[in-house]
């Protein structure tokens, strides 16, 4: 009878202490704000969210086209602008080793971050928006207007003719 109870509270105390995880997101307690990664570790999903360890990470302060978005030259001429985004990030990590920092997860759990290769002064960030495959976004942050202002004065990239900011090309707006 004793033996009985004891088994049953042994019992009763491992099932209290299994439950204290239940309904926890699996990431909450192994989610890395931080990493430092071979480029060709990460899956890119469009020209400012990667996927590294089975965790998303957005750019902060940057908006590129979606992959699916489409651009207009000067002329009009119609081109694959997002693929062409994701193409220009890929193509500038290289197979560089990439370091990202982050500060938050935003609504969409992403991880926010800021990227550089290893060793290098510039952001993944800033190069993007400065070479015209991103745009600052201003909505989050200031950090890369000026750089945008001068890819859109230089008509580099997505600024080589009108072009739909991705914000409202997600709200349907194309």
């Amino acid at each position: 009878m004793i033996r009985t109870r004891l088994l049953h509270t042994w019992i009763i105390r491992a099932l209290v202490i299994l439950s204290c995880g239940v309904g926890l997101p699996i990431r909450s307690l192994a989610d890395p704000l931080a990493f430092i990664a071979p480029s060709d570790a990460l899956i890119l999903l469009d020209g400012d969210t990667l996927i590294h360890d089975r965790v998303r990470y957005r750019l902060a302060g940057i908006d590129a086209p979606e992959t699916r978005q489409i651009c207009q030259t000067s002329t009009g001429q119609t081109w694959s602008c997002g693929v062409l985004a994701t193409s220009k990030l890929r193509e500038r990590m290289g197979n560089h080793t990439v370091r990202c920092e982050g500060q938050e997860a935003d609504r969409y759990n992403r991880v926010i971050v800021t990227c550089s290769l290893e060793g290098a002064q510039e952001t993944l960030n800033g190069f993007m928006v400065r070479s015209g495959w991103a745009m600052a976004y201003r909505r989050y942050s200031q950090a890369y207007v000026a750089d945008e202002d001068a890819a859109r004065h230089e008509g580099r990239g997505i600024w080589s003719g009108p072009v739909v900011a991705p914000w409202d090309w997600r709200r349907g707006l194309r």
